[in-house]
């Protein structure tokens, strides 16, 4: 227990005191050696502006007694909020590295030190004072002490071991995890992306390129860069990957996450049909998409100049990170958008990120990331081709690693030409005679070829299905393919079961509460370049125009919500509660019982400040849930927030409610069982053991289902799957002290057993993650018998 000492008393003394205390002792010795004549003004470099207020404050709260402590230095003044600014701009002097370390390691280690001490600064400092009603919860103290000791393990093994203490002070309260708010929403609102795999399937490795982006959006003097190279090297890719790791851990600056792509592949299909739906073409698209974003509505009757004003102050107000993905489809007066949002975004908040395939006529080299293809022999390329050999079925054993060298060399390393060369192997060819081939063909008549040849296996209903989803514009929902190519239901099932084998179409997602196939970007253009000037294409290109226009109120409506939601969104964003809640209501007049408009307000509800609105929200999460919301966040912002309340029952209700209706779902499997877990938790804390056993045996299994496999973890889920693990052994733990109370040894035996087998999955999964090292060491000594059931210890 944390008996006489609140939560925020202990994070001051371990911030402020012991981490604070150790930072300033090694700042001042570190830039004292560095910079003997001038060491104070080094110090106070970032900080110019403002040290001579910081001096002045501090002789006059000690002038009136509130510090009895004399100054020794001007290092003295220093506080946690300082510390973010020295660690950047003096990093290789308080940290400094054996010349051995590379210089990729070299960054990894500055951003993570920049992450760590962000944390600190965002989660709770200190020193800045913070009003007492505001209490600290124990999931943020636990990550803000955990990210000081990982700073001082840097340069004070001694101070960060009692910020150790001082954390395991907080934990021996009772078994806390952070899954609440991991699993609490913390993306940001509103965000505009592609589906992952109509984009970047199972994305692999680019970590260079990826801490090049993270170090620009953390440099405020920043607000372009440039992702350049040859088609299909993977621009988009990387930006997507980006992009969706920013909107998953988004840093204090950033409001929204805005996907906006100039792509604009044109067809020829029959007598000329063109297909064109890039998101933008010139200026007043673009703004049109960044106004629709932040759910300003009526923009169709504004003029140029009225959007260009409204979209800077939108820019600046609720910052954005901006994608502009293939500006090179942009001509003529297209070009003005990307100088607009190139030359006056400088003057915002916001940042931008293009993708281009030329970059030296612009200029813009120094703000430039160039991105090459996967080089022979890298892990990374070996990485990648090996998940697209899995990908289509291949024997793996064909695969030898000298023949995936030859596969990079033969493609210049490019994601695009790797899988296409692939498909030579899946129509039949071996692959030394497939990469022949491609170096003999110079790979664009290879490509064409490998993909007639599947196409000819495929069923005539299979073939109709792949061109129909090729040639929508975007995401098609399954009635609208079977009208497009006239199949009965059951024909329509079989033939995309038939294409998800071969891996020409991936599994449905959710848009716009409507389960569609957003097909691959690089397998519909290889389909249309090969098939779409064929009559069939043509037949059921006619087909998807006489029923596009029999569906705009569909569409229109659907548009219309989802304006009325950004709109909404973006009011809370500037604290304009009342006027959210309007929106909402007057949504709900246009479109009765919405489920995503009842779950909005709730949302609204939920966020309301002073004092959040926690009945009205609970009744219209409620009522999305019986409306049977299809939308997961609806249930883990339920969930969440009847966590927050401690009310167990309840938030394991809420996320069980979203599992019956969407089926399997990680995020809201863990929150089920993290709740079922608290809820035993509270029963055995007043000896209802029998009940305990019952809840926490469920949260087993809740928690069983939240586990992914190996295979099925995208890039950016370890964390997320860490403390997924972490609420695993918990309650592994939980149960063996509730069975031992009821004296059920062998019980206990099979739990023991379970918790070492999972621990050892864990360290097996990700052998260098701190949490899992500190939990298995904690345990075993808590249950030493863990080394008889199988616990690895090396």
């Amino acid at each position: 227990m944390l008996s006489d000492m609140s939560l925020n008393t202990i994070c001051f003394q371990a911030i402020c005191r012991d981490y604070r205390n150790a930072v300033v002792n090694h700042v001042r010795a570190s830039l004292e050696k560095a910079y003997p004549d001038d060491w104070e003004e080094q110090m106070t470099a970032p900080f110019r502006k403002e040290w001579e207020v910081i001096r002045a404050n501090a002789q006059v709260s000690r002038s009136s007694g509130e510090h009895e402590a004399q100054l020794r230095d001007e290092a003295d003044l220093l506080g946690v909020n300082h510390f973010y600014n020295l660690f950047e701009l003096h990093f290789d002097v308080l940290f400094p590295a054996p010349e051995s370390v590379s210089e990729a390691d070299r960054k990894a280690l500055k951003q993570a030190v920049l992450s760590w001490s962000r944390n600190i600064k965002v989660l709770r400092d200190p020193v800045l004072g913070h009003p007492g009603e505001d209490d600290i919860t124990e999931a943020d103290a636990m990550m803000m002490l955990d990210s000081a000791r990982r700073i001082l393990e840097n340069f004070d093994t001694t101070a960060s071991e009692q910020v150790r203490v001082w954390w395991e002070r907080i934990r021996s309260s009772g078994p806390v995890s952070n899954i609440a708010d991991s699993n609490d929403i913390k993306k940001l609102e509103g965000s505009i992306l592609p589906s992952r795999e109509a984009v970047a399937p199972r994305f692999v490795g680019r970590q260079a390129e990826l801490s090049a982006l993270n170090e620009w959006l953390l440099d405020d003097d920043s607000q372009s860069w440039f992702l350049a190279g040859d088609g299909g090297k993977g621009k988009t890719a990387i930006a997507y990957e980006f992009a969706v790791s920013v909107r998953d851990n988004p840093p204090p600056n950033l409001e929204i996450v805005i996907w906006l792509t100039a792509k604009a592949r044109r067809f020829s299909i029959g007598s000329g049909i063109e297909i064109n739906d890039p998101d933008f073409w010139d200026l007043g698209s673009a703004l049109d998409g960044v106004l629709d974003a932040y759910g300003v509505s009526e923009i169709e009757n504004m003029d140029l100049n009225t959007k260009r004003s409204l979209c800077m102050e939108y820019l600046n107000t609720l910052p954005a990170l901006l994608v502009l993905d293939d500006v090179d489809s942009l001509e003529g007066s297209g070009v003005d958008a990307m100088n607009f949002f190139l030359l006056r975004l400088a003057s915002t908040s916001s940042k931008v990120l293009f993708t281009s395939r030329r970059i030296a006529h612009y200029g813009m080299e120094p703000m430039t990331t160039q991105v090459q293809g996967f080089a022979p022999r890298s892990s990374d390329g070996i990485d990648f081709v090996r998940t697209r050999i899995d990908m289509f079925g291949l024997d793996p054993g064909q695969f030898p690693t000298s023949l995936i060298n030859n596969i990079l060399e033969a493609c210049d390393g490019s994601p695009l030409f790797v899988q296409d060369l692939l498909r030579l192997c899946k129509v039949g060819e071996m692959p030394g005679a497939a990469i022949d081939k491609w170096k003999n063909d110079g790979g664009e008549e290879a490509r064409r070829y490998a993909l007639g040849r599947e196409f000819e296996k495929l069923s005539d209903a299979a073939q109709k299905v792949l061109l129909a989803c090729s040639l929508s514009q975007g995401p098609a929902s399954l009635p609208e393919i079977r009208v497009a190519v006239n199949l009965r239901e059951n024909q329509c099932h079989e033939a995309i079961t038939e294409l998800q084998t071969l891996f020409l179409i991936p599994r449905p997602r959710l848009v716009e509460d409507v389960p569609r196939f957003a097909i691959n970007a690089n397998t519909r253009r290889l389909v249309l370049e090969v098939l779409g000037g064929s009559d069939l294409a043509a037949r059921i290109s006619n087909s998807i125009n006489a029923i596009r226009g029999d569906t705009p109120a569909n569409y229109d409506q659907r548009r219309s919500i989802g304006q009325y939601i950004r709109l909404a969104v973006s009011q809370v964003k500037l604290e304009q509660y009342k006027n959210a809640e309007e929106t909402i209501l007057r949504a709900l007049e246009a479109h009765p019982e919405n489920p995503d408009l009842r779950s909005q307000l709730g949302w609204v509800y939920r966020k309301w400040q002073p004092t959040p609105r926690i009945t009205d929200a609970r009744f219209n999460f409620s009522r999305a849930a019986d409306l049977k919301s299809r939308k997961e966040d609806t249930y883990l912002h339920w969930a969440n927030m009847e966590s927050q309340q401690r009310e167990w029952t309840s938030a394991a209700i809420a996320a069980e409610k979203g599992l019956d209706v969407i089926g399997n779902s990680s995020r809201l499997s863990s929150m089920a069982g993290y709740a079922r877990s608290m809820l035993a938790r509270d029963l055995q804390q007043q000896t209802l053991y029998p009940r305990a056993d019952q809840e926490a045996r469920q949260a087993e299994e809740h928690l069983k289902n939240a586990l992914l496999s190996v295979e099925e973890i995208e890039q950016g889920d370890y964390k997320y799957q860490s403390r997924t693990h972490r609420a695993m052994a918990i309650n592994y733990e939980r149960l063996i002290r509730i069975n031992r109370r009821m004296s059920e040894h062998g019980t206990v035996e099979h739990f023991t057993r379970l918790l070492a087998n999972c621990l050892n999955r864990w360290l097996s999964e990700h052998p260098s993650d701190p949490d899992a090292l500190s939990e298995r060491d904690y345990l075993l000594a808590q249950h030493p018998d863990l080394i008889g059931f199988g616990l690895a210890t090396g």
